[in-house]
């Protein structure tokens, strides 16, 4: 049997990033950054694991947050860079390790809606 951690990648027309991905899947960011293999699943089975371990409160993401994460607009930033001569700034697993560590340390702002808070 394998050991290798598994990244579940969700069944559907997610490619790309969160931000200009350079083509390749979240997932396959995802599992090098995190050195697991990206597990193919569908959207149901995956949505219906989260469901169960939120009700369960072994999850601190509602279910609610994968829906709304599946409907996230992709962007293309081709016009951007051919026109604009545009380049980002970070690279989007620079931005995601950034993410994730910002959510282990609780890191917030002084509002109430972005008030720090630890999670698992």
């Amino acid at each position: 049997m394998d050991a290798t951690p598994s990244i579940a990648s969700v069944s559907s027309a997610i490619t790309g990033s969160l931000a200009c991905l350079a083509r390749r899947e979240a997932s396959t960011v995802l599992g090098e950054m995190f050195d697991a293999r990206p597990v193919r699943l569908p959207r149901t089975a995956a949505r219906s694991a989260i469901a169960a371990a939120w009700g369960l409160h072994l999850l601190p993401a509602s279910p609610h947050l994968f829906d709304a994460v599946l409907r996230l607009p992709l962007m293309d930033c081709t016009r951007a860079r051919t026109e604009l001569g545009w380049r980002p700034e970070h690279t989007a697993p620079e931005v995601l390790e950034e993410f994730l560590l910002g959510l282990k340390q609780g890191a917030g702002a002084p509002t109430e809606p972005m008030r720090g808070r630890k999670v698992g």
